[in-house]
């Protein structure tokens, strides 16, 4: 292990024994609160950021530290005040707000965590054209999402993601057939067409058809949600590459195994050429191959090898359509998947992704494929 990698262990072997203090925190009147940023205070990539805390009683603590939300990370351990802290906010980070809380080790052992601070990261100026993926989108029926991204070119010709953006704003024609976060995540409401607009300007094109099936819904913990839903548009948008894609999804234990066989398609994800550091995303689609009256099938979860997880995942922001965690397959019923490729270098690439369910073919790997150009 070098000496970097090592002091860097050691680090956060320390933090970590700190927040295990924390995490036993019982009640106490010794408490923590960030003075300096205040909430809502924009500071840009790469910049150094003074981050002040105080306690009370005075003398209460031993040790504090500063957790930054990802991935702005953990500040180094203090064991006296004055608690004045500086970090460094990351040169490749996402505009948009992130969380700053203060956690500390009182006298008697205990812990105890301020309430978090959020700081909004902005570029150092305003894109001068902006680009959306999916370009179009269309949705089964009502109830269901598809994260959009939206990706910023600036003056000097560099990109950016900025769907979570302060200064990225949504909004959308007929609330009536659907509506939209202010990250980006579109929700069918109800049939009908509407747009979706960006800044004001950008627009896109949303359909919801009337729905003729029930389709499958489930509960997610990660940042960002999606249900099953069809997506008519390739990604033409090019972003700075970030660790975005997510590779496995919440799981559950797998069922027991019913007799009904679980289709899918394409057979194969053949992304072809994409440029380096532009994403594009395919869509896979499972379907229930039963007759009606058969046994339904149960997805437990989806999943990537972690090699090269930067390039083959799913969404940043969602796309995690056809489930979440576990979600019902009727006979003749079918649902989405939205999987992205976001090669980092030149030349061939390849993964796969598992679907973890009952089926009686249960668990399928789909192959998947691409060049980067």
């Amino acid at each position: 292990m070098t000496e970097r990698a090592l002091g860097w262990a050691v680090r956060v072997v320390g933090i970590a024994a700190l927040l295990i203090v924390v995490a036993s925190t019982s009640a106490s009147t010794q408490t923590l609160q960030i003075t300096s940023p205040s909430a809502g205070t924009v500071v840009n990539p790469g910049q150094m950021l003074g981050v002040t805390v105080v306690e009370s009683p005075s003398g209460s603590f031993t040790q504090v530290v500063i957790i930054g939300q990802n991935p702005i990370g953990f500040s180094p351990i203090l064991i006296a005040p004055p608690y004045q802290f500086t970090i460094q906010i990351p040169t490749a980070i996402a505009p948009g707000q992130y969380s700053l809380t203060a956690s500390g080790v009182t006298t008697p052992g205990n812990g105890a965590d301020s309430s978090p601070v959020l700081i909004d990261v902005e570029p150092t100026s305003s894109p001068v054209s902006v680009r959306v993926e999916p370009s179009i989108l269309s949705f089964d029926s009502a109830g269901q999402q598809i994260p959009l991204r939206v990706v910023g070119t600036f003056g000097d010709s560099s990109t950016a993601d900025v769907t979570e953006s302060t200064q990225t704003s949504y909004s959308s024609t007929s609330t009536a057939v659907a509506s939209v976060s202010n990250v980006g995540i579109v929700t069918a409401v109800g049939p009908g067409s509407a747009n979706i607009t960006i800044n004001g300007v950008f627009s896109i094109p949303v359909t919801v058809a009337q729905a003729t099936t029930p389709t499958a819904t489930a509960t997610s913990t990660p940042r960002a949600t999606a249900t099953a839903a069809t997506s008519t548009a390739t990604a033409t948008a090019t972003a700075t590459p970030t660790a975005t894609a997510t590779p496995t999804m919440t799981a559950t234990a797998t069922p027991t195994a019913v007799a009904a066989q679980l289709k899918y398609a394409p057979a194969k994800l053949n992304f072809k050429k994409v440029k380096v550091g532009v994403p594009k995303f395919l869509t896979l689609t499972l379907s229930n191959a039963s007759k009606k009256g058969g046994p339904s099938i149960t997805l437990t979860n989806a999943t990537v090898p972690a090699t090269n997880p930067q390039e083959f995942g799913f969404p940043r922001n969602g796309g995690y359509t056809c489930f979440l965690t576990v979600a019902q397959l009727a006979p003749k019923q079918s649902c989405t998947l939205l999987l992205e490729f976001e090669p980092a270098s030149t030349g061939a690439k390849s993964s796969s992704v598992t679907i973890i369910d009952n089926a009686s073919n249960a668990n399928q790997v789909i192959q998947m494929q691409g060049v980067g150009k």
